[in-house]
This record gives C-alpha cells, structure tokens and sequence, in this order.
C-alpha cells in the first residue's frame, strides 16, 4: 500500500475511534498468527481494546455481504447464540439484537446494537460502525446485557479480490467475572473473526441480487 493511502487509512480509524482514543496509550503487539496481526492497549473500566489487522481474498463487496448480514452471524461468529435484525433505519443504517453464548458457569451475554456503513468514496475505504444502545429492550431471563460494545470493521481494496481488513473491538460483558479473566479471553476474538470471515467468505458463492442493487458500486472499488 502507497504510504499516503495508508496514512489515510491510519487517520480515518483514528476518526472513528472512542472520545478520547488518540490519547490512549499505543497498541501493543500481543501475537501474529497465520498473518493476521492482533495487537491491545487500554480501555475504559481496566479492560482492554483489541485490533486485528488481516488479509482476505475477497472484494469488499463480498465481505461487506458478509459483515452486513447479521442474521447469518451464527454461521461464523465465534459463539453467536443468535443475531436477528429488529429494524433497517436505511440502506446503511439497522438495529439488530446478538446474543453470545456463556463459557460454564458464566451466563449468555447479549445487547442491542446500531451498525452504520460509512464508505469513503473518495479513498475507497468502506466502514462499519458498531454500538450498543443501552436500554433499547428489555433484559431477557438467564441472560447478561452487555452495558458497551463497540467495534469498527473497515475495509480498504489492495486490488482485485484482495482486501485489507482492519477490526477493532471493546466489549464490557458485565457481572462477576474479574477483569484480568475478561482481557485474556476477548484477546482471540478479533483473530478468530477475521480468520471466520476468510472461511465465511469461500463459502458465500455471489452476493444476492437485492444486496447487489443497493451496494454494486463497491463492485468497482480496487
């Protein structure tokens, strides 16, 4: 990638990133695996914020196909108990409602989230911008509400079927479970989620013709 491309790549997740994030410590390498590079730093309420950084063969409008189409996360998704979406604002705006499952003895968690495409035509840069909202439904018995969840999915072509795939994740999952216990486990999601989306991916043989209709202009970005 030309270095002013990736400095505008750098500054547009800067942009999109927590109040206060570009005065948060630096990320720190935590591990690179089958080349995916997975790195943390420090977040609010001593937990920690993740972000992966991966290659997948694939375009963005087929990964975008793929992100976008949330009542298909128990197909890939680490965990997913259930995704289904409750609202489309827009063409680039829904509510959905997630639910994970628990590891033994811990409870399912679960949250309301708006995700919000913001493509850059400019740059060809496509985003998606998740966040829960908080009290948006009522809690459901046996399971825990997440009180934050953020992540930021942005994907920049480096060419034909070949994009750079950036994931940056903060969760709060509530309850009892100590801190250090919460950092340890989030650190592979990131990881396992890039890794799913290039398997996920493979699997999905063209995008459908309704997603093509309102997103084939990212057909052309690389």
């Amino acid at each position: 990638m030309k270095k002013p491309r990736k400095l505008i790549l750098i500054l547009l997740i800067a942009a999109l990133l927590p109040s206060g994030a570009l005065l948060a410590p630096p990320w720190q390498l935590v591990f690179v695996k089958q080349g995916i590079r997975v790195s943390k730093r420090s977040g609010p309420n001593s937990l920690l914020e993740f972000m992966a950084r991966g290659r997948v063969n694939a375009s963005i409008l087929k990964i975008l196909s793929v992100i976008h189409d949330v009542n298909s996360y128990g197909k890939w998704v680490p965990r997913n108990r259930e995704t289904r979406i409750l609202r489309r604002v827009s063409d680039t705006e829904l509510i959905f409602y997630q639910a994970n499952k628990g590891f033994w003895p811990v409870s399912d968690r679960d949250f309301v989230g708006r995700a919000v495409l913001r493509p850059d035509e400019k740059n060809k840069i496509v985003t998606m911008v998740v966040r829960n909202i908080p009290g948006a439904r009522p809690v459901y018995s046996g399971r825990v509400r997440m009180p934050r969840v953020h992540s930021i999915w942005t994907l920049k072509s480096l060419g034909k079927n070949k994009t750079l795939v950036n994931l940056y994740v903060y969760a709060d999952p509530a309850g009892w479970l100590p801190k250090w216990i919460v950092n340890w486990a989030s650190k592979d999601v990131p990881f396992d989620l890039i890794r799913n989306l290039r398997r996920r991916v493979t699997q999905v043989d063209r995008v459908n013709a309704a997603f093509l209709r309102k997103y084939g202009k990212y057909a052309d970005w690389h």
